[in-house]
């Protein structure tokens, strides 16, 4: 195991400062401490026990500069939501999608 437990909940990897690391390295990093907590080992897992989820994000700068977004489950929708932010007159406008993989349990 790569990870180690503090008994106060707080964990660490040997030779990393997980402080300054960027976001999506401290991101990987938290999933392998998730995965390591399993128990399981990689030829557990089979390629079809997860599921393709995905979920769209619509940035937006406000007059003041400042910059937000909002979730969308579909494409359509985020696509409307730009053209309707774009109408009302905000600016730097554009859609990201995430793409992740779930665990899909089996039911017993």
């Amino acid at each position: 195991m790569l990870i180690k437990r503090e008994s106060n909940g707080s964990w660490s990897i040997d030779g990393i400062d997980v402080t300054k690391v960027s976001p999506a390295v401290y991101g990987a990093l938290c999933k392998l401490k998730d995965y390591e907590k399993t128990g399981l080992n990689p030829g557990d897992f089979r390629s079809d026990s997860y599921e393709v989820k995905y979920m769209y994000k619509v940035f937006y700068t406000t007059k003041k500069g400042k910059t937000y977004y909002l979730l969308c489950e579909t494409e359509d929708e985020a696509r409307e939501m730009k053209l309707n932010l774009e109408v009302l007159g905000y600016k730097n406008v554009y859609r990201n999608i995430f793409i992740w993989q779930v665990l899909v349990e089996e039911s017993e």
